[in-house]
């Protein structure tokens, strides 16, 4: 999932740059956080459902 989440936030940094967009760079990078963010949450619950 983290891979998946690297290879678009890289592919949209890649055609952001192209454009030189810095408020859309900014949103590319605040949407990388928010899923490497939910995949740390979702370890963070798998973990905590299997010491149950």
């Amino acid at each position: 999932m983290l891979e998946n989440a690297d290879e678009f936030a890289d592919m949209a940094i890649e055609k952001l740059e192209e454009h030189d967009s810095v408020d859309s760079l900014t949103q590319a990078l605040e949407h990388r956080q928010s899923i490497f963010l939910a995949a740390i949450e979702k370890v963070n619950d798998d973990f905590e459902n299997n010491l149950r």
